[in-house]
């Protein structure tokens, strides 16, 4: 598997801890609403020196949630430390296989508000098309709480839009789609982690996602 950084080698893997209550405080916030299910993870990647801070999120869409949050002391900066949680009413089309551009041709796109990469283009004088934004292409299928789950890699920033450079998992549960967003592409101390350290961490914060009482 590629690396998606080029870097000086580093730490073979990313420190997780308990979640921080900027994210579990979220999660509350929405569960409270009673739209659908909220899942949420209870581990989360921090240093000693972490904090973890908000920095966007969808608490009223009836259909929808997602929050973003960064971790500029415990990662190189804030963007190195971002990460994004969220989900969506319906399920997320699992079909695909590792190369391929996510979601499918034919497949059901994903709510638009949760700003997963997607084909993005604008006219240009003179006949061309300039691509603002590129999909995500699928790394490999893995397990999240025993369902299917995909795996992708966003384009880097600016390509990859919001989560341009992101490792993403993917899963449905109960007839509903979840996601994390995770980036952490670099240390605190600005050595890289490989990509299969990123998409390790990322399933095993993942798998930690748990429903959320009301």
């Amino acid at each position: 598997m590629p690396s998606l950084v080029r870097a000086a080698p580093g730490p073979t893997a990313i420190p997780l801890g308990p979640a921080p209550k900027a994210v579990t405080g979220f999660c509350h916030r929405r569960a409270k609403r009673g739209k659908f299910p909220v899942l949420c993870p209870t581990r989360y990647p921090l240093t000693r020196v972490s904090v973890v801070t908000p920095s966007g999120d969808s608490l009223l869409g009836p259909s929808f949630y997602w929050a973003s949050f960064n971790d500029e002391p415990g990662f190189l900066a804030g963007d190195h430390g971002h990460l994004v949680i969220g989900g969506q009413r319906p399920p997320f089309s699992l079909v695909g296989s590792a190369g391929q551009a996510w979601p499918r041709p034919g497949q059901p796109r994903p709510v638009r508000q949760l700003a997963l990469p997607h084909l993005a283009t604008t006219p240009e004088q003179g006949g061309g098309v300039y691509v603002a934004e590129r999909p995500a292409r699928i790394l490999g299928r893995s397990t999240v709480g025993g369902h299917d789950a995909l795996v992708l890699a966003a384009p880097p920033y600016p390509n990859g839009g919001f989560m341009g450079g992101h490792v993403i998992v993917l899963w449905n549960s109960h007839r509903h789609g979840y996601m994390l967003s995770f980036h952490f592409e670099v240390s605190r101390d600005g050595h890289a982690y490989s990509l299969a350290a990123r998409v390790a961490s990322a399933l095993a914060v993942a798998r930690s996602f748990a429903p959320v009482p009301r």
